[in-house]
């Protein structure tokens, strides 16, 4: 009876060290998934990433981590849509200008904001 109590103890504890493991797992890959993220939108910007696992040295748990991550990457997702509306404002503009100047909308060519270079460098060759 003992060791079937025993033994019972040790299974319940084995399911909740594998669920931990497994929500530490899922936290690990969602932190991840952020970071890769919020890399990609600041290379399409052209900015210099972000130094996001700074608080992975201050023994932060995943939680705190991914906390911290996520107001970051809203705001990059933020920029980023700012970022498109002035590519799309300019191209606009242009067009007008290019409307005026041909006298017909003939001449223009519908251009698409490329999101893979949403640089201010690229901006500026607009």
């Amino acid at each position: 009876m003992l060791l079937e109590l025993e033994q019972e103890c040790l299974e319940v504890y084995r399911r909740k060290v594998d669920h931990a493991n497994r929500n530490r797992a899922q936290l690990r890959q969602a932190i991840a998934d952020r970071e890769a993220e919020l890399a990609a939108i600041c290379s399409t910007m052209g900015e210099r990433p972000l130094h996001i696992r700074q608080i992975e040295q201050m023994g932060a748990i995943l939680k705190e981590e991914l906390k911290v991550i996520l107001p970051q990457l809203e705001e990059m997702q933020k920029r980023k849509l700012e970022r498109k509306k002035q590519f799309s404002d300019i191209l606009e503009q242009m067009q007008k200008v290019s409307s005026e100047i041909h006298g017909s909308l003939e001449y223009l060519t519908m251009e698409v904001v490329d999101d893979s270079d949403l640089s201010i460098r690229k901006l500026e060759d607009l």
